[in-house]
């Protein structure tokens, strides 16, 4: 199964569980992963498609870190995306 597969997956998971905040983490990577598809114009490799989550996580980290300290709910949304992100990223490592 491939990484994208395994995404919608947990994405259908997520829907069913109502967990909003992994389905839309687990959307937004997906949707990374196709965006960088698209723009290579060929299926990425495994290596190619690490590299996406790894920015992904990058990009989150960063938002974290410069949102404004009174803007509690940009932090949350960034620490849950984190984790539902580095849950994927160890995951990673066992298939």
């Amino acid at each position: 199964m491939s990484l994208e597969q395994r995404i919608s997956k947990g994405i259908m998971e997520a829907m069913k569980a109502k967990d909003k905040d992994r389905k839309d983490s687990l959307s937004m990577l997906l949707s990374a992963l196709k965006n960088a598809e698209i723009d290579k114009r060929s299926p990425l490799t495994e290596d190619e498609a690490n590299a996406v989550i790894k920015k992904e996580l990058k990009q989150t980290k960063e938002t974290m870190d410069t949102a404004p300290a009174d803007r509690t709910d940009i932090i949350e949304e960034a620490r849950k995306r984190m984790e539902v992100c580095a849950t994927l990223c160890l995951s990673l490592t066992k298939w």
